[in-house]
This record gives C-alpha cells, structure tokens and sequence, in this order.
C-alpha cells in the first residue's frame, strides 16, 4: 500500500512469474497485489486473489488481506464553459440576462488498463496531475493545463462524452449529448439523465409515478416477505411507501413493443398534487427518436427500492471503435397546479423548436390549454397523441391557446411548435 507503487503479482501463471520477479527486484518493497487480467477493455479477464500463496525473491509474501475491488476509470475534462444563450461566455462572479444558459461539458473515460500500464512504465513516480478518487473528475479544459500534463493527456481514453446542458427557466434542463467510442467494449450504458428520490418531492403523503405506454403489471419484492404490487404506471400510479423492488422494464412490458415509453413523470403533494419532476428522451431526434422504434432501448428503466429514478437511454453491445451515439434527453420539474385537469404539462426547447407536453387522466370537453405567449403564431406538429384524445387546433397557436377533448380515463399530446 505505498504511494510509490509499481507492479503486481500473480499467482496463477507460471509463464510470467520470472519477468514479474525481475520488475519486482528492481523496485525493492514497493508491491501492488492487483487483479492483473488480459489488459484489454473488452475482456479484461481481472482474476480475484483470495488465499493462494505469494514469493517475492523466491520466499514467502505473508499478508493479511487481499481484496476484490472495482477498478474505476479516470475523467479527463477536455471543455468546460458557460454560454448565455449558447454563445457568449459569461464571465466569473457576473450577472447575465439571457433566455438559457449553456453548459459545455466535454469529458473522456480513461480505459483503467491504460492508468495501470501508466503506473508500471513509471516506477516510483507519482502522476502528473496526482489521480483523484473514485468518481471524481479532473480539469485539464485550457491549453495551459494540457500542455502542463503531457502524459496524462496520452492516457487512452475509451470514450469521450460531448455534453451540451441547456439551462432554461421553469427547471427545465435539456442534454444534448454525443458519445465516441474509441475502442472496442463488450457492452455500454446510458442514461442520459436521473434523479435521486430525495428532498421535499419525496416527503409528500401522496407520490403517483407516471410511465406512459406500459401494460399494468405484477411485480415481486426482493424477498419473500415482499407482497406482490398491482402496478399500472399508464394510470398514474399512486405509490405505496415502501417498494422494495429491484426490476428491469423491457420490452414485454409495453403496450407496443416498438414504442418503447419516452417520459417518466413523478407528482407529489399532501392533499393536492403540488410538485412535479419529468425526466425523458426526445421523439424526434437522436438515438431515442420514434422512428428508431426503440432500438437500443429493450431495457428502458431499472426501479429501484430507494424510487431512485433510473430512465435508460441506450444499451450497446459490441461496440466498435469509431461508433458514435446521439441522445437528447431532459430533466424538468412542473407546477402541476398551473392546470389541474392534467396530470402533466411542460414544455421546453429542441433545437430551434418548442415542445409542449400534455398528459392527461379524466375526460374532457373543449377543454382551452393556455399556452406561454410566445408560442402564438407557430406551427403545430403533432408528434404523438393517443386515439382518446382529438386536438381542435390544427394549424397554428391561436392567442387564446389550444383546444381539445379526451375521452375516457387516459390521454396525452406532444406537440412541436415552430
């Protein structure tokens, strides 16, 4: 456990074992005892030690303890920068008016193999910049800083993560992310955006849980103990306190296999709904766009006993260098008092356009939507809607705002306004 480490021991490979031992000699007593695999990022193969004996100089190595860890990667920030309203920086410690402010955030993951083969090339030398711990992130966004650390700039990244966050009023934030892969994985994983179940949302007596387009189901509990839940999320389903669940949703689980759900919307309140949290993916551009009928997605949200909300925005498998992903993904909170007859009612930049999202769980009438004022005049795109509900307005926003009816027990619109 010196800070000074160099190489490591295996117990299992006989080939190697006089090479370990000539590396060894040459560094003294300073030891690292680690997982060494096959030192690719595909398949690293790390083997846990546990009991077998260990020589150093042909004698025994007694030790205490040998421990089976995670092996995190590094973060390298490459771009860090504020943009009022995309394009000027805003300065330290200043005050700006601007519509949305953007968050330049660009980062590679260093392959782990390629921090341990760093640590064995340079005997008895700490890193430059000394590494942080686990999770942890490391600056090297300004020239001066890539220059000052050459070789942590060669460190071999295994994907490099460019992140657009678009900061709007309302508590909407919308993440325009692109991932490049530089080489080759069994397997990866996004999720673009969660949130923790904490804080005042989660004390409210009464919290309903929101996924459109699932079929209700039966889920177990993690132990025997655990009753069997009658959950139907479509329905704005109100949760019980305690679910200690631990479940994938797939596929199987929707309504239309090929339209996998897009939103996952939690409301809150004591008597009355009074707060509320939408995180979702976009329906019309990148890997999450319904033209893409889910691809990507057969797994598209992990509920987890803590509420801990863990929305998915792509599984890969077989990743080959050079391939590249495209998400747009948001997290926004709602009042849902500003119309009580919906459960949900947001909306939001993409791009140039607006998109306005509408959930509902009543029947209605004619019933007026008032819409922000400068949304009046733009275009109206229908991006989805269920059979249950019919919009009167058609062609652009009128004044007023937009008419519509639902009828039945369920119904929602997403509309792009240009």
């Amino acid at each position: 456990k010196d800070n000074n480490i160099k190489d490591l021991i295996k117990d299992d490979d006989s080939n190697s074992l006089k090479e370990l031992a000539d590396k060894i000699n040459k560094v003294k007593d300073k030891i690292l005892v680690h997982p060494w695999g096959s030192g690719s990022d595909y398949a690293p193969n790390f083997r846990k030690h546990s009991k077998a004996p260990l020589f150093y100089k042909g004698n025994p190595l007694p030790f205490q303890e040998s421990i089976f860890t995670q092996m995190y990667p590094l973060n390298r920030i490459t771009d860090y920068r504020l943009l009022a309203d995309g394009k000027t920086p805003v300065p330290e410690d200043t005050d700006v008016v601007c519509n949305f402010v953007d968050l330049i955030f660009v980062h590679d993951v260093i392959s782990p193999n390629a921090a341990v083969r760093s640590v064995m090339e340079n005997p008895g030398k700490k890193p430059s910049p000394e590494w942080v711990g686990s999770w942890n992130m490391m600056m090297v966004n300004t020239p001066e800083l890539q220059k000052q650390y050459p070789e942590y700039m060669k460190l071999a990244a295994m994907v490099t993560y460019n992140n657009r966050f678009r900061f709007e009023a309302r508590g909407a934030n919308v993440l325009y992310r692109n991932a490049v892969f530089h080489t080759r994985l069994k397997s990866a994983r996004d999720l673009g955006v969660m949130y923790g179940w904490s804080g005042e949302i989660a004390r409210k007596k009464m919290q309903y849980f929101y996924i459109p387009k699932m079929k209700p189901l039966q889920l177990k509990g993690r132990t025997e103990d655990d009753p069997v839940l009658d959950c139907d999320f479509s329905a704005n389903y109100l949760m019980p306190e305690k679910m200690n669940l631990s479940v994938w949703f797939t596929r199987k689980d929707c309504l239309d296999p090929d339209d996998v759900p897009d939103r996952f919307i939690r409301v809150s309140g004591d008597n009355e709904p009074e707060l509320g949290i939408a995180l979702g993916y976009s329906l019309i551009n990148g890997n999450t766009a319904k033209a893409n009928k889910g691809a990507g997605r057969d797994s598209f949200y992990f509920f987890w006993y803590t509420k801990k909300m863990y929305p998915q925005a792509y599984t890969l498998n077989e990743i080959k260098p050079g391939q590249m992903m495209e998400t747009i993904c948001y997290r926004q909170y709602f009042n849902p008092q500003l119309e009580p007859d919906a459960t949900s009612f947001y909306w939001h930049r993409e791009g140039s356009s607006w998109l306005v999202y509408l959930d509902f769980h009543k029947e209605l009438k004619n019933k007026l939507i008032c819409l922000p004022n400068h949304l009046a005049g733009r275009k109206i795109t229908v991006v989805e809607k269920t059979p249950s509900l019919t919009l009167h307005t058609e062609k652009t926003v009128p004044e007023e705002g937009i008419r519509l009816d639902v009828s039945g027990k369920h119904g929602y619109l997403v509309l792009k306004l240009d």
